[in-house]
């Protein structure tokens, strides 16, 4: 993991410039032995038969909070690459253009993309970031769209049949208001949540921890419709470089 800077350029880039033309003129050029190492993850395994190697490069989010320094699985997606030396190559090319750090991940597919290269991203994995900033983590990544967003329902369907069988429920996992999520749970002839504001939260988990392992299989699959907010999982699409 790459060490962050010791000054603020961006900073210094500003003071230096003698108006406020900054956004339409090229970053400085990055000193030598600043930034040159791009953050990088790979794949430890190697690839199974019929398996392509790609690499995805991204924007890089800065972590404080664990292991600090750049993150390169945390950011955005800009362009992926058939070769590992030509995404590095960009990015260090980029990143003197754009002004910030890239970096780069590499992924899978079953057979080589035509154009475009979608992504499964958990976005539980973007830290509560804003959207501008980390579209989420790299999960899979696939030649075909249809592929991917059924990879992403598998992955929900998963996580859904845990949060049933285990016990854990998110009232936010829906744009309902709260006065029609009781209806929801009615109409599915399933017992109706106390209200968190009268009961607390407590009262709302056992409530769930007794329901939820009890409904049958059209009751879950029509509920989980009803969750718009409860996948982590978006498919995002990303230019081949040429």
């Amino acid at each position: 993991m790459a060490t962050r800077r010791d000054f603020d350029w961006r900073k210094e880039w500003r003071e230096w410039q003698p108006d406020d033309r900054i956004d339409n003129q090229r970053r400085p050029e990055i000193e030598a032995g600043d930034w040159r190492a791009i953050p990088t993850q790979l794949i430890e395994k190697a690839p199974a038969a019929g398996r392509r190697r790609l690499f995805v490069l991204q924007t890089c989010c800065w972590h404080e909070q664990e292991d600090e320094g750049w993150w390169e699985v945390d950011g955005v997606a800009l362009r992926a690459y058939r070769d590992r030396d030509e995404a590095e190559r960009e990015a260090r090319r980029q990143q003197t253009i754009r002004g910030e750090r890239l970096g780069v991940v590499e992924t899978e597919t079953d057979r080589s993309p035509d154009g475009e290269l979608y992504l499964v991203v958990d976005v539980d994995g973007s830290h509560g970031r804003r959207a501008d900033l980390s579209q989420g983590q790299i999960v899979a990544a696939f030649a075909n769209r249809y592929e991917a967003e059924q990879d992403a329902l598998d992955r929900e369907r998963s996580d859904w049949h845990h949060a049933c069988e285990e016990g854990w429920y998110n009232r936010n996992w829906t744009s309902l208001p709260p006065e029609l999520i009781g209806d929801l749970f009615l109409d599915l002839g399933v017992p109706a949540p106390p209200s968190e504001a009268e009961h607390g939260y407590e009262a709302v988990w056992h409530w769930w921890r007794q329901t939820a392992p009890h409904m049958d299989g059209w009751q879950r699959e029509r509920l989980r419709l009803a969750m718009d907010r409860f996948s982590r999982y978006r498919v995002v699409p990303v230019p081949m470089a040429e």
